[in-house]
């Protein structure tokens, strides 16, 4: 039978990688989260921040199995179990991961899971969809924590993460990260709305590429996407800035690279057009989402001001080269000028 002794997330910080804490506590200095302010906090919040390490148990039938083997990147129908208690029937679960990180099904696969695949009712959590991360490029198994922890800490909406210790049927994979999915209630509680076109960056793909449409009321319109390509195709600069301006939010953007820079994100959008999503709220300006956040600080060389070949990282307007960023990296590392209060980020429990 599972173990259910499972340790908290402060003992396993301390365990695993000793002065973790630490590190977040001095490096995220930025705004609090809109959490915050909240009398009742969401229910996701509430169970990311109690920091307990779940075991999750998949029970997955021997032809599902054979159907994840030869079609890996397809739902199948199977059973989840929460610490030998709580039982999620019908949930949706395929494999997940990129050119690194993906694993076969019967090695340690990356996984994600609907609960409303099958059950539009069904919830984990106040979740409808989380993913099972097996941190291959990360020995840590804190990066995607940290990023977390670090982007929502300067007023940036980033998934809620965690650990689970998971197993398949009887077979026990151990220690995974658990992170929020960017599901409807991710993007109501962050965004404001969860009607908007959510796009998927893919694989080093930027904004002016077919892009995969995960979420939208009309996947045909996809003329905010396209609406974004062309301002950033315009030869004049100042042409190209205020159409960059009125499809993106700009002041999100900039914190948004900085935060990917000081966190040495070199596989992220800003440093290698990689790991994001973008979303385009109704009747608002897109707003870019940190993503593949499992190998920060990995990169010694990864500079605060190289300059970038995305195409909306490496535009600017006509100012000084670093100016930009120098005005929002003070932004972001010295908040108490423009809040008057010292900021903190949630700790682990």
């Amino acid at each position: 039978m599972p173990n259910t002794n499972i340790p908290t997330r402060r003992e396993f910080a301390a365990w695993s990688v000793g002065g973790i804490t630490a590190t977040v506590h001095l490096l995220s200095r930025a705004s609090a989260t809109a959490d915050d302010a909240r009398a009742k906090p969401h229910e996701t919040v509430s169970y990311f921040e109690s920091g307990a390490i779940p075991v999750l148990k998949l029970i997955i039938p021997e032809k599902k199995q054979d159907q994840l083997r030869e079609e890996p990147r397809e739902y199948v129908r199977c059973t989840l179990e929460e610490d030998r208690k709580t039982v999620y029937t019908s949930i949706g679960v395929k494999l997940k991961g990129a050119a690194g990180s993906y694993r076969d099904f019967d090695d340690t696969p990356g996984l994600t899971l609907n609960l409303d695949k099958y059950k539009k009712t069904q919830r984990f959590h106040g979740m409808k969809k989380f993913h099972l991360n097996n941190c291959s490029q990360d020995s840590t198994f804190f990066s995607e924590w940290i990023g977390s922890e670090l982007f929502r800490a300067a007023g940036y909406p980033a998934p809620r993460v965690g650990h689970a210790r998971v197993f398949i049927n009887d077979r026990d994979l151990g220690l995974y990260v658990l992170r929020e999915g960017f599901d409807e209630p991710f993007r109501k509680r962050e965004l404001g709305d969860a009607r908007g076109n959510l796009y998927d960056g893919g694989f080093l793909q930027d904004v002016d590429t077919n892009l995969e449409l995960d979420a939208g009321p009309t996947p045909e319109d996809r003329s905010d996407l396209v609406g974004l390509a062309i301002a950033c195709s315009q030869e004049d600069a100042t042409v190209r800035w205020q159409g960059i301006s009125e499809r993106i939010d700009l002041d999100r953007f900039l914190t948004f690279v900085a935060m990917e820079r000081l966190c040495g994100h070199w596989d992220g959008y800003s440093l290698n057009k990689n790991n994001y999503r973008l979303y385009f709220p109704p009747r608002s300006r897109g707003v870019f989402l940190p993503h593949g956040m499992d190998q920060l600080f990995g990169d010694p060389n990864a500079g605060l001001y190289d300059h970038a070949a995305p195409l909306l990282a490496g535009h600017r307007p006509e100012v000084a080269p670093g100016a930009i960023e120098d005005l929002r990296l003070c932004h972001v590392l010295h908040p108490t000028e423009r809040t008057g209060q010292p900021l903190h980020c949630s700790r682990p429990r």
